[in-house]
């Protein structure tokens, strides 16, 4: 499961763990929120760059996950279209017409 925190959320957070004298996770927080942000740019050139070499199925969410490299590039995290056809002598484990459940159909 991944877990992608917005700013807010951790300028919020980074609030709390202060007032609870955590202040070493604030910084942390700090630190993390202060090089999102000098990479802001940079990490933009990455998802537009990866967006341009998927089909038209394919998708990169606008504050997708980057993870620089430790050589010139990056990982960016996308939505990749994967057709039944495609799994490969594998059966799906849902039954033919049934509709996949959604984390949004869970109350």
């Amino acid at each position: 499961m991944w877990i992608q925190l917005d700013e807010d959320v951790l300028e919020r957070t980074h609030k709390i763990l202060q007032r609870h004298g955590e202040l070493a996770a604030a910084q942390r927080i700090r630190n993390y929120l202060g090089t999102a942000a000098a990479n802001r740019k940079l990490h933009d050139q990455y998802r537009a760059a990866a967006q341009s070499r998927l089909s038209a199925d394919d998708e990169v969410d606008q504050d997708a996950v980057v993870s620089l490299g430790d050589d010139p590039g990056a990982y960016v995290m996308c939505w990749l279209w994967v057709a039944e056809a495609d799994l490969a002598g594998r059966t799906p484990v849902r039954a033919p017409g049934q509709l996949p459940i959604s984390i949004a159909d869970v109350h």
